[in-house]
């Protein structure tokens, strides 16, 4: 187990990432190490209404087959709203500070803000939210905000550039994306047939990295 690394490619704005949320967090909850790789799905933009009728779709989609809850202050505030924002760079920054600040944090400061946008509704681009995402984290909030500061002034997007080429290299085109490196090499792995299905996923992947 010990030459073989698993890693996760995501974006915290991608709803199917959002599906894969349980599967994540079922790895982190048994302590299988994963490598965290964000790559920016969206620059800073809104949401036109054909946009969000489909979002509607996916989201309906998606918590179906993965039980994901959906808010109402989601649904009804957040998806309704032509003036919300798509930026992916603040909340990967903000899952980055928090993973420099504590290794232990990065996959809880994800679901963090998974929860945040589909169950409360709110807006993950906003500093205010992400430093009280950090708090609630058990982070010490002006450390976190120096840090969130360090990464949106370029860590971050470096942290981007390198989920990109990565992707690249390992033949992922989207996201969410599983990936086992080995010293054989790369191997892309089959998430979506686990998807509301945690427990048999957390079962492949132990026997994968035996």
């Amino acid at each position: 187990m010990s030459n073989k690394t698993l890693h996760y490619l995501l974006d915290p704005l991608c709803g199917w990432c959002y599906a894969a949320g349980p599967l994540a967090k079922a790895l982190h909850e048994q302590g299988i190490p994963v490598q965290l790789h964000a790559g920016g799905l969206f620059d800073r933009q809104t949401m036109p209404e054909h946009m969000r009728a489909y979002v509607r779709q996916a989201d309906a989609r998606i918590s179906a087959m993965t039980g994901q809850p959906l808010g109402q202050a989601y649904l009804q505030g957040l998806l309704n709203r032509a003036d919300t924002v798509l930026d992916s760079l603040p909340p990967i920054a903000a899952l980055l500070a928090a993973q420099e600040l504590d290794p232990a944090r990065g996959l809880p400061m994800l679901h963090a803000l998974q929860t945040a946008r589909w169950v409360d509704g709110l807006e993950i681009v906003d500093s205010a939210v992400l430093q009280q995402l950090a708090v609630q984290l058990g982070l010490d909030g002006a450390t976190f905000e120096a840090a969130l500061q360090r990464q949106l002034q370029g860590d971050a997007q470096d942290h981007i550039d390198a989920t990109r080429r990565f992707m690249g290299a390992v033949g992922v085109q989207g996201f969410p994306g599983f990936v086992l490196r080995s010293e054989q090499g790369a191997q892309v792995l089959n998430h979506s047939r686990f998807y509301g299905h945690a427990n048999e996923w957390v079962q492949h992947i132990q026997t994968t990295l035996a």
